[in-house]
């Protein structure tokens, strides 16, 4: 019989998160499409969060004709029989615990045990409230960080449409696109400008910025598990390399799309949080990705397995 019960298990949420990072790093990266592995590291994800709020519990039954485990005297102390006389002789006198050490006085060592040791027992015993106030503290962060892009977008010009999107010239020194919003640096070239477009409009098409708030939420729900933060970075990096490739199937040449992106992503170093853009630290991989050929059935059978 399988049971789900309710609770709050931070130690699975490590475990599974550690396993799901280790089967990624080993079996899926480089070695998958870019697609498969966000549906991995998503469904991971959630079941890393499931698996901290809700434990499975397997309950077995005895089989039929095992005896019942005995019964336990639960009869006050007073109606219990008293110990006979031979039972008293027999039980051998208990040993005189060594005496305390003279004097109060503790050593460094000592002291800085005791301390880790109240430490731990006041983190217990408030730890309801501790992962509350984390998981405040982070949303009022992605709530300032979301509020940036807002300011921008009101602080940006707009220079016209593609279908349904508007592109914006924005003070930043970067480009980026969050929802149907494109915002371009100001001075950037014809040539430059048509890979930076394809590149955002691609972003826009897979709705990778609502994917990633999303993968945010459940990483500010796992805000004290390590490998959350390296699992979401792992889904941008997925992102950024899903859209090179779609650039390179609308038949942008390869090596003139590489350039620039090495151009754009040396020229400035700016970063708001929650935004696609080209300011990535792995560039080296998204272009060693780009140069493989990877077998799609090959790829979700890896996935799967």
């Amino acid at each position: 019989n399988l049971q789900l019960v309710p609770g709050f298990y931070p130690l699975a949420s490590l475990l599974t998160g550690a396993a799901l990072y280790v089967l990624y790093r080993l079996f899926i990266r480089m070695r998958c499409r870019s697609r498969q592995a966000q549906a991995f590291l998503t469904l991971g994800m959630c079941l890393m969060t499931a698996a901290l709020f809700l434990r499975l519990t397997v309950w077995t039954e005895p089989a039929d004709g095992t005896p019942p485990p005995p019964a336990t005297d639960i009869r006050p102390a007073a109606e219990l029989p008293a110990a006979s006389p031979q039972a008293l002789a027999a039980t051998p006198p208990a040993q005189a615990s060594p005496a305390p050490p003279s004097g109060n006085r503790l050593r460094p060592v000592e002291k800085m045990q005791e301390a880790l040791a109240a430490a731990w027992d006041y983190a217990l015993s408030n730890l309801p409230a501790i992962y509350a106030a984390g998981i405040a503290l982070l949303l009022l962060y992605m709530a300032a960080q979301v509020g940036q892009l807002h300011r921008i977008r009101r602080k940006s010009t707009l220079q016209g449409h593609r279908g349904c999107i508007r592109v914006y010239q924005s003070p930043c020194n970067a480009p980026f696109s969050y929802s149907y919003n494109i915002f371009l640096p100001g001075g950037m070239e014809d040539g430059q400008r048509d890979f930076v477009l394809a590149h955002e409009e691609s972003h826009i098409w897979h709705r990778h910025f609502h994917k990633l708030l999303f993968l945010q939420c459940l990483t500010i729900a796992n805000w004290f598990n390590p490998f959350a933060y390296l699992l979401f970075r792992a889904m941008k990096e997925l992102q950024e390399m899903e859209v090179d490739r779609d650039v390179l199937n609308n038949g942008f040449d390869r090596k003139q799309y590489q350039l620039n992106l090495v151009l754009t992503c040396t020229a400035h170093k700016e970063w708001i949080w929650a935004r696609s853009n080209y300011n990535y630290s792995s560039l080296k991989e998204r272009i060693l990705f780009m140069n493989k050929n990877i077998q799609n059935s090959r790829s979700r059978l890896l996935v799967l397995a």
